[in-house]
């Protein structure tokens, strides 16, 4: 069996796998009448989404020599295994009446933290090589270290810092007043949060192939 071989089970079963979770999680939450934020549910979306993104860069990655489509799905292959250990350790260690939200928050902030700074580790290992071979790439670094102040923060930080410490500090105010109003702020905040985390882990894995 090769690499390739391999990589498509990893796929497949990713996507098989994680729309049974997140089927399964979706009917926990309706028989419940509850969120739909709970683990079954997250990790299927998990898989689901990151079994899609394994796909789409192992057939858009050229074929060469080299293996560049079997290195290409590797590194992918690498981001789904980080990704889904970091739901699967956190929803492991949930207490009893933890709010799902909230560790979902967590678990979303620390895998940001760590993916952008693994991003911007490569870049600045040799940024002028990064900007010829992987523009893209070398420009959402840029994107991350560009100082905002982002709310509720009221100083400057690059953006990455900025966005992981603003949904911290969102976090710890919807701990303390539970209120619909700071519920939907902590939701747009983890929205920013994984959407810039999902950026970031495909342009690294594109970048790491062209980046030699």
């Amino acid at each position: 069996m090769n690499t390739d071989q391999i990589a498509s089970y990893i796929r497949s079963g990713l996507k098989i796998g994680g729309a049974l979770l997140a089927a399964h999680g979706y009917n926990q939450a309706a028989g419940a009448a509850s969120d739909l934020l709970n683990c079954s549910f997250i990790i299927g979306l998990a898989a689901s989404g990151l079994g899609l993104l394994l796909s789409h860069l192992t057939h858009s990655a050229p074929p060469s020599a080299s293996g560049g489509a079997s290195k290409a799905g590797g590194v992918a292959a690498l981001f789904i295994a980080l990704g889904i250990a970091s739901y699967t350790c956190g929803c492991a260690t949930m207490s009893k009446g933890a709010d799902p939200v909230v560790v979902r928050a967590e678990q979303s902030i620390s895998l940001a933290n760590s993916t952008f700074d693994l991003a911007v580790h490569l870049d600045n290992a040799d940024r002028a090589l990064s900007q010829s071979k992987a523009p893209a790439f070398h420009s959402f670094c840029e994107w991350l270290r560009t100082p905002v102040i982002i709310a509720p923060l009221t100083n400057s930080f690059p953006r990455g810092l900025a966005i992981v410490r603003s949904a911290d500090t969102v976090i710890q105010t919807y701990e303390s007043t539970h209120s619909t109003n700071d519920y939907a702020i902590l939701v747009s905040s983890l929205a920013v949060v994984e959407s810039a985390t999902a950026q970031a882990q495909q342009l690294y894995a594109t970048a790491v192939t062209t980046i030699k």
